[in-house]
């Protein structure tokens, strides 16, 4: 009986070693992820704004796996009148429409009306 307890002693001892030796590891992982992120972060800041494509590159490479992230920069406003067909806000506008497949020309305010 004497021998049950110290070998059920011995292997609570074992489960307890096992346990703070998980915990020190996990710890470990943790600080090796908080370097990571921080090194990631710096070098985030140091990176230009990205080429053209190179998102869809990044993702055929590496299985859909990673995607950069970017981040809003500022608004500009563009001299000009949108109204005038030569000017570069009316260029502007034509070619996002066009992009997204929506009607050359600025609609009409009476498309927008409330007709009842």
């Amino acid at each position: 009986m004497e021998m049950m307890m110290e070998m059920m002693m011995a292997m609570v001892m074992m489960e307890m070693m096992m346990m703070e030796m998980m915990m020190v590891v996990m710890v470990m992982m943790m600080k090796v992820m908080v370097v990571v992120m921080m090194v990631v972060m710096m070098m985030m800041m140091m990176i230009p704004p990205l080429p053209p494509g190179f998102t869809a590159e990044l993702r055929s490479s590496t299985g859909g796996q990673a995607f950069p992230q970017c981040v809003f920069n500022h608004w500009q406003i563009l001299q000009g009148d949108p109204w005038d067909p030569a000017s570069k806000p009316a260029a502007v506008v034509r070619e996002t429409r066009k992009r997204k497949g929506l009607k050359e020309g600025i609609p009409a305010l009476e498309n927008y009306l409330d007709k009842l």
